[in-house]
């Protein structure tokens, strides 16, 4: 195969989309938890009998005196290990234990419960060294006592299998210009892993929460001038148009995708942004001398849009990018083409408006009529559904 075919495959719309495909699903790769051999350490827990830490001598004291009972969990016939029968014959039988010490033994349901051992002399368990006394105290957390190496995974952890058909991940404030119908600009929504599907096809629905953003910047040349207007812009969302990525390439929608809005602003009830005794300052070159008087912009929750029908093949690790354009109608008075000219307000959308953006405050005008007050707890967030 020559230099140049090979080339010619890297270029290819396929292998594009397969190195972004694994590109993303690293991107969305949560790793599992590693072993933590710090979750039970005993040095960070308190000993109820005392109220204190624990302290390495009451661990290994600990330690010694489990290793000391040699206790078999193999075996049931080991001397150390016997059932509650056979340990009451072996102390009835035992002549050398006296009757006072018998009574401290009691009966409850039918079962026999030891009273704690006093400490023990090193010497009389055969231990080597100097005589230190042996005693067992069930607060004590039993740490090391088993090799970690053959009961512990250090390695990574089995994850729990997730039987989600598939998450997605919400992209906030992205800011989507108003474009024509002919030529939509699309601005990034949210991007959809498939997990376990089922079904070849899944038919898709999606609610997305938009802000609207209106600005405008006077071209006067002129004497200083007050601008009030009632109606300087009327808008509406005329359109929307939905656009469903696979890494490079556009995937073809087999159905017909349904976009309905819900919200203060429909067609039949606009947005209308009033201008209240605007300072227009006049202009001697192409910058303003006062910007921020010179221009009224305004942001405002606008409503959820709602796209359902949209049917897309699936397959496991799928990766896809939704995206959406907007058109926006607006209607100009007069009075703003007397004073802003020819030009056209700057109308844009916020998709998946955060609740900050929802807050920022408008300058030299308002809007009605009155949008319902944004609460954060109740604000809409993107939400998909498939079936």
């Amino acid at each position: 195969m020559s230099s140049g075919n090979v080339n010619d495959i890297c270029n290819t719309p396929t292998y594009l989309n397969a190195i972004e495909q694994r590109k993303q699903l690293q991107l969305l790769n949560v790793p599992p938890p590693r072993y933590d051999n710090l979750a039970k350490n005993p040095y960070q827990k308190l000993n109820p009998s005392t109220g204190l830490f624990f302290t390495q001598y009451e661990i290994s004291m600990r330690r010694k005196a489990e290793i000391l009972t040699y206790n078999s969990l193999l075996s049931s016939t080991q001397t150390n290990n016997l059932t509650r029968s056979q340990k009451w014959a072996k102390l009835v039988q035992n002549r050398q234990i006296s009757q006072s010490y018998l009574q401290k033994y009691q009966q409850s349901n039918g079962q026999i419960q030891l009273p704690t051992c006093p400490p023990t002399p090193s010497t009389s368990c055969g231990v080597p060294g100097p005589l230190i006394y042996i005693s067992k105290d069930p607060n004590v957390p039993l740490y090391n006592y088993l090799n970690d190496v053959l009961t512990a995974p250090y390695s990574i952890q089995v994850p729990e299998v997730n039987t989600n058909v598939f998450e997605y991940y919400s992209t906030t404030d992205s800011y989507c210009p108003t474009s024509p119908m002919t030529n939509y600009q699309y601005a990034p929504c949210s991007t959809v892993r498939l997990i376990t599907p089922i079904n070849p096809n899944y038919t898709f629905s999606m609610n997305i929460p938009l802000s609207v953003y209106v600005e405008a910047d006077v071209s006067y040349n002129g004497i200083q001038v007050q601008y009030t207007d009632p109606s300087a812009v009327t808008l509406w969302l005329s359109s929307a148009s939905i656009q469903v990525m696979y890494s490079t390439s556009a995937t073809q929608i087999t159905s017909t995708p349904v976009y309905s809005l819900s919200g203060d602003y429909m067609p039949n009830r606009p947005m209308v942004i009033s201008v209240n005794n605007m300072t227009i300052y006049p202009r001697t070159n192409i910058q303003s001398q006062n910007p921020e008087k010179n221009r009224f912009f305004v942001y405002a929750y606008f409503g959820v849009l709602n796209i359902s029908n949209v049917v897309l093949p699936c397959q496991p690790d799928y990766i896809y990018d939704i995206k959406l354009a907007l058109n926006f109608n607006s209607q100009i008075s007069a009075n703003y083409t007397t004073y802003f000219g020819s030009s056209n307000p700057t109308i844009a959308a916020y998709i998946n408006p955060s609740f900050a953006t929802t807050q920022l405050p408008a300058q030299n005008c308002a809007i009605s009529p009155t949008p319902t007050p944004v609460i954060e707890s109740n604000l809409p967030t993107f939400t998909l559904y498939g079936v």
